[in-house]
């Protein structure tokens, strides 16, 4: 079934008169294990937008420029798109850079490759608002990731539901925040706004499941 598909949007790819896009990144599990994505983006007859992955693999080796535009290059050729490249959006890395260098040379793009590099606007976004946090509330925010930390943990995280539900107040738990996800950011926050009425998370809560004002435990 998976080669059907794939020769099925083979074939929708080179009917198309259009210019496509791609996205590609790279994800790491916590087993250390790499994976990089490829989408591609055009617009129909129709004027609507599609959107199909191209490929998902393990990334095996290193996440050099060259490694990923190589990968990126040979995606394109599979799919008959290599000519067809408008832009390729990307996050800030650096090895990114070097990729798009690469694949400027190799798929010819068109106004010289003015507009082939398009970096990801969610991770400028992100960048952005953790330098804004980091630079304004950066020492609180890490007490906060620390006591967090020790709410979700079996130890206290069945003392801290129990205190919740003693207490009146609706349990929420507290989400792990994730330096590529600025969102993650702002539902911690939110979680301890929650709280705020609750004589503040770093008070009587903490102070009744033995964590201390500064992260530490009692």
């Amino acid at each position: 079934m998976f080669h059907e598909y794939k020769e099925a949007l083979i074939s929708q790819l080179s009917s198309i008169s259009c210019r496509v896009s791609l996205t590609t990144d790279i994800w790491t599990n916590i087993k250390s294990q790499s994976y990089l994505v490829v989408t591609c983006h055009w617009i129909d007859e129709t004027w609507k937008m599609q959107k199909r992955i191209l490929s998902l693999n393990v990334l095996d080796s290193s996440h050099s420029g060259y490694t990923i535009a190589i990968y990126v290059l040979n995606v394109a050729k599979v799919f008959g798109i290599q000519n067809k490249i408008m832009s390729i959006t990307l996050d800030n890395a650096s090895a990114n850079n070097s990729a798009l260098r690469y694949l400027k040379d190799s798929l010819k793009p068109i106004l010289d490759g003015e507009l082939l590099h398009v970096r990801c606007a969610c991770h400028v976004i992100n960048l952005c608002v953790k330098y804004a946090f980091d630079d304004a509330l950066g020492t609180v925010i890490e007490k906060f990731k620390v006591c967090g930390k020790l709410l979700r943990g079996r130890r206290y995280g069945r003392d801290w539901k129990q205190l919740c539900i003693s207490s009146g107040v609706r349990f929420k738990k507290f989400s792990q925040p994730i330096e590529t996800r600025w969102n993650s950011l702002y539902h911690l926050l939110s979680t301890l706004l929650h709280f705020k009425d609750f004589d503040g998370p770093g008070n009587r809560i903490t102070k009744q499941i033995g964590v201390q004002k500064g992260g530490g435990v009692e």
